[in-house]
């Protein structure tokens, strides 16, 4: 039995191993290749600071890069925040400020009008899949062919939240407004001027 996102895949693979995962387009990967290729791309995402509580934000059309990004981002114990791929650029800017964004995963096509972002708030990288990286973003295929294929899922805890600045009992969905871009309708209560009790 799992106790985090970040153990399904590694759980799936050991269970599937080679058994077909995903076939998209005219490409098919195992479940054990998923496993390598996520545990590649998080040892990349730990190379450049990401901890856990972090926030990875991830906006891309439907591809294999998707997937590994998430499961990459939720094995290093990030807060992984998926975001429409319909999103224009100006609504990718103020949903990456505005929730503290460390890094950001995208497709080169989508993401180069956005590098712009890095060394802005909380940013510090871009991390782009595609043929060509320009200079100022990371490369996720780099990550994804050259990085250490092993990767141990890491657990995020209240600690976590608390070094981000966020106290769990702080904590309101959101859901409804950053995946279309839009301000959220709810936001930490603290924000609001409401008194909260410790012992509630």
């Amino acid at each position: 039995m799992v106790a985090t996102i970040g153990e399904i895949l590694p759980e799936a693979a050991r269970r599937f191993g080679e058994r077909t995962s995903l076939v998209i387009e005219d490409e098919t990967f195992s479940f054990s290749e998923l496993e390598a290729l996520s545990n590649s791309v998080a040892n990349g995402l730990v190379s450049v600071g990401v901890q856990p509580g972090d926030r990875v934000t991830l906006y891309g059309p439907n591809c294999w890069e998707w997937i590994v990004a998430y499961y990459a981002a939720v094995k290093t114990g990030a807060v992984v925040n998926p975001i429409s791929s319909m999103l224009t650029v100006e609504e990718v800017r103020y949903v990456v400020k505005d929730s503290g964004g460390r890094v950001l995963l995208t497709s080169a096509e989508m993401g180069v009008p956005l590098l712009e972002l890095v060394g802005t708030e909380n940013l510090s990288h871009v991390v782009l899949w595609g043929d060509e990286v320009p200079v100022g973003a990371t490369s996720f295929m780099e990550w994804a062919n050259e990085a250490d294929r092993t990767f141990a899922p890491v657990l995020r805890g209240p600690a976590d939240l608390l070094g981000q600045g966020v106290h769990p009992q702080q904590v309101e969905p959101v859901a409804q407004g950053h995946e279309r871009g839009e301000r959220p309708q709810r936001r930490h209560r603290q924000e609001q001027g409401e008194h909260l009790d410790p012992q509630a």
